[in-house]
């Protein structure tokens, strides 16, 4: 696994709690929604323009700008300013995941030429809210600070009411990741033991079989809902990314119904070949 703990935050949870209940009155950004069901939505903080509402990630020269909305979140800023080296910084995203929301298995930065060096800040979560890379399950723990190398397939999970709040900080992809620091970082750099689930039991063909059953009476309305529930037996059974695309492909490339076949390909395409084009899918 390339996902890598860098460090661990101490975060004041009163007032995470407080800049939490802002950013939900305020509402979130329309971005990457083809990406996933349920609750899994995002908030622009620091962009290329400082403009509300921009949250598609972009290549661009120069550091990114607070938003206007952003000026609420004191401590939200302050985190991210004492701890980082804000130079560097392309964009500021808040994500929130809750109530069964999931992102599909998925590769970044396809459409990009470098894409980013991508770190999470957890500033909210409990135990049932799960990532994974290739054939490993992780959970990212409050206050840990994360390297995602999103060129690799991975997908996230959250299975609990409250979910999961999580700074993503897209920084420049040239830079080591030593330098995305400031130097009066509060960052304490220990050796952390990731916590990693290894007790998934192996997936019947029985379940197999009637996922196959299931996908035949699907129409293109149900896809990303039957997607999702492969996802979900991913977190939980032996079910690496690689076997997901195959029972996937298996099920829905020749599908009886063109628009179901039609919108899988589509799907498939934009998660790990092509990556995000708005209003691909």
């Amino acid at each position: 696994m390339k996902a890598k703990i860098l460090g661990k935050l101490s975060i004041d949870k009163n007032k995470i709690k407080n800049e939490i209940s802002v950013i939900e009155e305020s509402g979130f950004d329309d971005a990457y929604k083809e990406y996933s069901i349920g609750k899994w939505r995002t908030k622009s903080i620091w962009n290329q323009n400082g403009i509300n509402g921009e949250a598609i990630s972009k290549e661009y020269c120069g550091h990114a700008k607070r938003t206007f909305f952003s000026n609420q979140l004191t401590y939200i800023n302050e985190i991210i300013s004492k701890n980082f080296n804000t130079k560097y910084i392309k964009s500021v995203r808040v994500l929130n995941s809750c109530e069964n929301g999931m992102i599909f298995p998925h590769k970044d930065y396809l459409e990009f030429k470098k894409g980013f060096n991508r770190v999470h800040v957890v500033l909210y979560t409990d135990k049932n809210c799960l990532n994974s890379e290739k054939d490993t399950i992780y959970h990212m723990r409050a206050g840990e600070v994360w390297y995602v190398d999103g060129s690799n397939i991975h997908s996230a999970m959250s299975l609990s009411e409250k979910g999961k709040f999580t700074l993503i900080i897209d920084f420049c992809p040239d830079i080591s990741l030593e330098k995305i620091f400031s130097r009066n970082s509060s960052v304490v750099k220990d050796n952390i033991e990731p916590f990693v689930k290894y007790d998934r039991e192996p997936l019947s063909e029985d379940f197999i079989n009637s996922f196959y059953l299931i996908s035949k009476t699907a129409n293109e309305k149900m896809l990303p809902n039957i997607m999702g529930i492969l996802n979900y037996w991913h977190f939980y059974y032996d079910l690496s990314h690689k076997d997901y695309f195959k029972i996937l492909d298996k099920a829905f490339l020749n599908h009886e119904n063109i628009l179901v076949s039609k919108k899988y390909k589509s799907s498939r395409s934009m998660l790990i070949e092509s990556g995000y084009v708005m209003g691909q899918v």
